[in-house]
């Protein structure tokens, strides 16, 4: 996600006192972790206030009663009902919870730093050996004529992914409803950046008893829901047994490629996603000296490649995801045991509403972080700006118009009728890895002509052994991971571009390209082919013309 951290200048230095202040969110961390989430907070809170006897002498209801949270307010039951189970991978290490623990407060008013809410909640994760004060919080937003956004947003403490990272991570589930009948209309599982399509499903089936699943991506936290019922997985595409887990429409990436415009989890894909290791100072955060945090506090080694441009080939050996915790909100059946054949629970979260946190919080803040990327330097700095601070949440435009978050135009016209035209403005591609051998696909040769070239072609296209980093560098950088090889970008303005791809042990590439707007496909056809870096070459073409002098000079210089 892309926020502003101009408020990082008046943060706190690393003095004495601050090292004691985050020694002291220590303890109330893991005071609160070893009391519970509830206990914890009725601790450091005022008592809610008791019950009011009804004052017309009228018995009082008999159903189930609202959720008091925290802070004495009231969880509608319909904001209850959909409150969604939360699955997570194995290697995940900044579960949601709470900010507030992490407030300093600077000359800029009450901000939640970065420094303190990674060394805080690392310590506590450690000390607890759980996810300490697991949190969602709700917000309903009317969207349309009758129909109101169920807002579910998750905060973390830390975002580290293969193509970017940040100090704190906002995400966020809506479930669309009718406000007569409470049926759902639309989820829209948020999928980390505007620039990226969410993962959209269209009036789903969710039976009484049952709830919206979230999957949620190692490290980054863009989601996806959760709706064909059986083992949790994301089924990018219908099969004989699975509904897929998105209704977003297909496009065509490429003359031999269609594909959902979705954001791609790279998860029960069989893609193996390289991550990276955040940077501060040209340090490692975990070597950083203004941090108390381990290695161990990040994504596991396993995983991590620190240099991309130091590895010949593309690394073979990355493990694939696996299933890790589950969380749910205490009513939902994976907590109670009441779902016949469903996974339990790992633990539960507290459900609040978000608008007491504008009260406490008037920014999220944290130093521009960067790591190794296989470019120029220069370029670097031309595509880094989207590693920064989550901003807040309330700021952003989806918190008031969850329209505005909805990115597949048939899901947009289902719920109000309109269909913007920026949610056409769009870019895809699809990466592919040339190698040798002709097992791959031969583009031109059909399959009884392929015996007779193979003798001769000696390479050919395969899908890339990891998953790649694809980076639009504008006005408004950002960056999303390929799943499959393929990629797509929403809202992309006029304009401009420099399109750059990249990955452990590839060569980079890089177009550029000027966007008018509708569909744009990479490279021309939407194929674009990559290399090992062994393997690659740099040619450099002089564009100078010969005989009379022009008194301009141009050159190019590409990587094949």
């Amino acid at each position: 996600m892309t926020g502003d951290d101009d408020a990082t200048a008046d943060a706190p230095d690393r003095s004495v006192d601050d090292r004691r202040r985050r020694a002291l969110v220590y303890g109330g961390l893991a005071a609160l972790a070893g009391t519970g989430t509830a206990g914890a907070w009725y601790v450091s809170r005022d008592d809610p206030a008791p019950p009011q006897e009804p004052d017309d002498g009228e018995p009082e209801e008999t159903g189930a009663p609202d959720e008091v949270d925290h802070d004495g307010e009231t969880a509608p039951s319909i904001v209850r009902r959909y409150a969604p189970d939360l699955y997570f991978g194995a290697l995940e290490k900044w579960y949601p919870t709470d900010p507030r623990p992490y407030v300093v407060e600077t000359a800029a008013g009450s901000v939640v730093d970065g420094f303190t809410a990674l060394d805080g909640y690392a310590a506590a994760f450690r000390e607890a050996g759980a996810p300490p004060a697991p949190t969602v919080f709700y917000s309903v937003v009317e969207a349309a004529e009758g129909v109101d956004a169920l807002q579910y947003w998750l905060y973390s403490a830390f975002d580290q992914f293969a193509v970017n990272f940040h100090w704190h991570n906002w995400e966020l589930l809506q479930v669309f409803v009718e406000r007569e009948t409470g049926e759902p209309l639309l989820l829209s599982a948020s999928a980390h950046s505007r620039a990226s399509p969410n993962n959209e499903f269209l009036e789903p089936e969710i039976p009484d008893g049952a709830r919206p699943g979230i999957l949620s991506e190692v490290g980054s936290h863009s989601s996806a829901s959760e709706v064909n019922g059986l083992v949790p997985t994301f089924e990018r595409l219908p099969t004989a047994d699975l509904l897929s887990d998105v209704t977003n429409d297909v496009v065509d990436v490429s003359a031999s490629l269609r594909a959902p415009f979705a954001y791609g989890l790279p998860r029960d894909e069989g893609a193996r996603l390289p991550f990276v290791l955040p940077e501060l100072d040209g340090v490692p955060l975990h070597e950083h000296p203004s941090l108390s945090i381990d290695r161990t506090d990040l994504i596991d080694e396993r995983v991590t490649v620190g240099s991309w441009g130091g590895l010949p080939v593309p690394p073979g050996d990355l493990p694939l995801r696996e299933p890790g915790l589950v969380l749910a909100h205490p009513e939902s059946r994976l907590a109670t045991g009441e779902g016949d054949g469903d996974a339990a629970a790992d633990a539960t979260y507290a459900l609040e509403p978000i608008a007491p946190l504008r009260e406490a919080i008037d920014d999220f803040v944290g130093p521009q972080l960067s790591f190794e990327f296989a470019v120029p330097g220069f370029a670097e700095d031309a595509i880094a700006s989207h590693i920064t601070s989550v901003g807040v949440p309330w700021e952003q435009d989806r918190f008031a118009d969850p329209l505005s978050d909805v990115t597949d135009p048939a899901h947009r016209r289902r719920v109000d009728g309109a269909e913007p035209t920026g949610l056409t403005d769009r870019v895809v591609g699809r990466v592919r890895q040339l190698r040798a051998g002709t097992e791959g696909a031969l583009d031109g040769v059909s399959d009884a002509a392929r015996d007779a070239v193979a003798g001769v072609a000696g390479v050919s296209l395969f899908a890339p052994q990891t998953e790649l980093a694809v980076r639009l560098a504008s006005e408004d950088p950002t960056a999303t991971a390929t799943r499959g090889g393929a990629f797509g970008f929403l809202r992309v303005e006029p304009g401009p571009h420099l399109l750059v791809v990249n990955g452990p042990g590839f060569a980079p590439i890089a177009e550029r390209f000027v966007h008018e707007g509708g569909l744009v496909r990479a490279g021309g056809d939407g194929e674009l082919v990559a290399v090992a870096t062994e393997d690659a070459g740099w040619i450099r073409g002089d564009g100078r013309e010969t005989g009379e002098s022009t008194g301009s000079e141009s050159s190019r210089t590409t990587r094949a």
